[in-house]
């Protein structure tokens, strides 16, 4: 037999020749190739798939819970044992930054494989219990699980971030007014306070951008409350003094309005009460001619004029935390440090304005120890700020080759100046 031929004997006696064996360990090693990302991709989409229902279970229990609780649940975090980091660490996904707030919820991924496959995920809540579903879309293979999350609620934009953000500082807002309101009926219960002014959030905006405007406002906590003896009697001074009148009568009732309507309105000379003797045994703490109703609210009170920012210690020895004239509690003192450094961030905001309407050219950071953009660099310079490269680019001056000099003589010295 040709030697050629006991070759292809050699080759084929195990069903393969040669050729055939190559293309068949090819043909494994290109679908291995495909198997392996298909296989990794589905992976992903598992994990999207379980931070949905996820998402889905918080929302309605905070759904439940702004039923039962009212717009306070909208500022309280979501329930830990349905959404936390913990739970979310087997997905590659944990909360971004502080958005965990039942009316403002941001999942962000923990993975950082190119190209990203997880996309950003979140809800936020309304007043009236509104559902709006939130994502971003950063490309490639978050498009399609983004969009079938969100629609077209679907963001390219990190805008949505600071959308978040805003509602949940106005949750946070809602439901500080709302346990302050509580606490004061409770502990006081007499005379003035204040509630929330639904108008403070009538014009908000259920996707982004942000809108900060008179109807999109943390600053709702303005709407008069009265009370007498823990019980509200309206919202007006009126209705106050007509719920006084029926208690003591008509000249403690004339006494307290004299009060209100000197001029300046009355203020106690101390935190210390006073009484009026047609008003019997009933002590008042009038502040600008209000009856604060306790020693607490109306230092309270005093500090929201005097001193609108930071800690105070009241005379009882708790401590409560100003953040431009709205009060927090001893509990909500996180809240607080949230209020203060975006008021804080807020400010250097301006300084970098005000920095950059200057015609100041360089670098300048507006504080280097404080928060997030505060301590950031800035480059400026023709009445704007730019990029590091546009900054580079266009204002950095370039050193110059040579100097050019004017030199004249002076008695015995010559004097020379750069000229350009």
């Amino acid at each position: 037999m040709p030697e050629s031929e006991k070759r292809n004997i050699h080759l084929t006696k195990n069903g393969f020749t040669l050729i055939e064996l190559i293309v068949v360990l090819a043909g494994l090693g290109i679908l291995s190739s495909l198997a392996i990302p298909n296989y990794l991709k589905y992976l992903d989409y598992a994990k999207v798939d379980q931070a949905k229902s996820m998402l889905n279970s918080a929302a309605a229990d905070c759904l439940q819970g702004l039923r039962n609780e009212g717009t306070a649940r909208l500022g309280k975090i979501t329930d830990e044992a349905i959404l936390s980091n913990e739970l979310m660490e087997s997905i590659s996904y944990e909360f971004k930054a502080d958005l965990k707030n039942c009316g403002s919820v941001l999942i962000t991924t923990t993975d950082s494989t190119t190209p990203q496959r997880l996309p950003d995920l979140g809800f936020s809540i309304s007043e009236s219990g509104k559902v709006s579903k939130q994502a971003v879309d950063a490309g490639g293979e978050t498009t399609a699980p983004a969009k079938s999350w969100a629609g077209s609620n679907t963001s390219s934009v990190e805008g949505l971030e600071d959308f978040l953000n805003y509602n949940a500082l106005i949750a946070a807002a809602q439901a500080t007014c709302k346990e302050n309101l509580d606490n004061w009926l409770k502990s006081t219960g007499n005379g003035k306070t204040y509630s929330w002014n639904s108008s403070a959030t009538s014009g908000c905006p259920s996707n982004p951008p942000k809108a900060e405007s008179a109807t999109c406002t943390t600053n709702g906590c303005n709407a008069p409350y009265y009370a007498l003896d823990g019980k509200k009697v309206g919202t007006t001074a009126d209705s106050y003094d007509a719920a006084l009148a029926a208690k003591y009568g008509k000249i403690c009732t004339e006494k307290t309005k004299a009060k209100r309507e000197s001029t300046p309105p009355y203020t106690n000379p101390s935190s210390t009460s006073i009484t009026i003797t047609e008003c019997g045994a009933k002590q008042f703490w009038f502040y600008e001619g209000e009856d604060a109703g306790s020693q607490k609210a109306w230092e309270v009170l005093y500090h929201k004029a005097n001193n609108p920012n930071g800690e105070q210690t009241l005379s009882d020895g708790s401590k409560v935390y100003l953040c431009e004239g709205k009060l927090f509690e001893e509990s909500e003192k996180s809240a607080y440090e949230i209020c203060a450094r975006n008021s804080q961030e807020f400010k250097c905001g301006k300084l970098v304005d005000e920095k950059a309407e200057s015609n100041y050219s360089g670098e300048f950071i507006p504080d280097i120890n404080g928060p997030g953009a505060c301590k950031k660099t800035y480059y400026m310079c023709d009445g704007s700020t730019k990029t590091f490269t546009e900054y580079e680019e266009k204002c950095k001056k370039q050193p110059r080759m040579r100097d050019e000099f004017m030199c004249k003589l002076t008695g015995n010295s010559w004097y020379c100046e750069i000229i350009n």
